[in-house]
């Protein structure tokens, strides 16, 4: 004979699993920082503010220890924005078939260090810290980096 749960057993067990689901979509998505806390840095080390329309897609911030470092991802490509954040620190493009030494910090997995630093269009400069820009015009995305040195 099946087993009958009462109504209260069958809502605790509802209960139960919507406390589960939230901690799977929470686990998943994750809890990141707001936009202004993560366009805070950005725009302090670039020294240009961040259109409205340029969604952060992905932010990781590390200031413990001697070299704080920061990762970046924009889209959409603001063009205007791109020309004024390069001006601003003057960035540069690496002699042909040259490219800016790359440091390889623990960013977190979304950071695809090979991929981003095989993007032909980059920017960069080393006097004040190293400061990077890929460009993805494929998919329409920025890759800032900022690694305090």
């Amino acid at each position: 004979m099946p087993m009958r749960r009462t109504a209260g057993e069958s809502g605790r067990l509802i209960s139960r699993a919507g406390r589960w689901a939230m901690v799977a979509v929470l686990a998943s998505v994750g809890c990141g920082p707001s936009r202004d806390e993560a366009i805070e840095p950005l725009e302090g080390l670039f020294g240009e503010a961040t259109p409205a329309t340029v969604r952060i897609v992905h932010y990781h911030g590390e200031t413990w220890g001697m070299d704080p470092s920061f990762a970046w991802v924009l889209q959409p490509i603001d063009n205007a924005y791109l020309k004024r954040l390069i001006a601003a620190k003057g960035l540069q493009t690496p002699p042909a078939g040259d490219r800016p030494a790359s440091v390889r910090y623990a960013f977190p997995s979304w950071w695809d260090h090979d991929r981003i630093e095989a993007l032909p269009e980059v920017y960069f400069d080393d006097s004040q810290g190293l400061r990077r820009i890929w460009v993805d015009r494929s998919n329409n995305q920025l890759f800032i980096e900022f690694i305090g040195t």
